[in-house]
């Protein structure tokens, strides 16, 4: 879910793709470097986040294949069919 509604921007100008990653292991981008919200968001980098998320893919997303976000959910509920239901509403 995150990956299509938000990213999260360090008081450095990094941009990361987790608001939960407190430890900036989740940095795509630099602010510094010239590239815009709007770049970072449209980026192929994000696309492909997106994509591998989808897909249950976290081969190449080591932050995202450690979340603990999704233990809480219901125990007939998985991370595929909740994001499946939110991308849906």
């Amino acid at each position: 879910m995150v990956p299509w509604r938000r990213l999260t921007v360090t008081s450095d100008g990094k941009i990361r793709y987790c608001f939960n990653n407190w430890c900036n292991q989740s940095i795509l981008f630099d602010m510094k470097k010239g590239i815009t919200l709007e770049d970072a968001w449209r980026s192929e980098q994000m696309q492909k986040l997106r994509r591998d998320h989808l897909n249950l893919n976290f081969k190449d997303w080591q932050y995202c294949a450690e979340c603990t976000t999704w233990s809480l959910l219901r125990r007939d509920h998985d991370y595929g069919k909740a994001l499946r239901k939110v991308l849906d509403d």
